[in-house]
């Protein structure tokens, strides 16, 4: 059997989108397992953080994680994997976004352009400040990034 270059290209990037989608998931089972301390196990570890938590604290950090006022852009396409997964992140941590559908919109593209230099989807930018793609965002300490978000003077 002959494959024709569109036919093997198809098959390298469906293979190629099912190897990111599995490194994904590989990466967050790291990084569950390396957020744990080595000396407890993990049910010792989540008490021993519950208990370590004063109130004001707790408080604090529930704060953070469902601001209001954090200016969410998300700039996205329709049939995109990466795209409403992003969405979906931001959807569980309870905190609002804006999305842009770049499809069949050169203007709209051309602004994602003009503010990430980048071409793909999904860029995500909060309060002015283009922060990365779906893999930067879980890739790089996505609760820190959302306790201390980008201000809004450090565009």
């Amino acid at each position: 059997m002959k494959l024709s270059k569109v036919m093997l290209n198809r098959m390298i990037t469906k293979i190629l989108s099912q190897l990111s989608i599995i490194t994904l998931l590989i990466g967050s089972a790291f990084a569950e397992v390396g957020s744990r301390a080595p000396s407890q196990s993990a049910p010792a570890a989540q008490a021993s953080a519950a208990n370590s938590q004063s109130a004001p604290a707790a408080t604090e950090a529930n704060k953070t994680l469902d601001q209001k006022d954090m200016d969410v852009i998300i700039y996205s396409s329709k049939n995109c994997y990466y795209c409403t997964s992003v969405k979906d992140l931001f959807k569980d941590k309870k905190i609002p976004y804006t999305e842009i559908n770049v499809d069949n919109n050169p203007a709209k593209l051309k602004e994602l352009e003009q503010k990430t230099g980048k071409k793909t989807v999904p860029q995500v930018i909060i309060n002015g400040k283009h922060v990365g793609s779906y893999l930067d965002i879980v890739w790089g300490d996505v609760d820190a990034l959302l306790k201390n978000p980008p201000s809004a003077s450090n565009k």
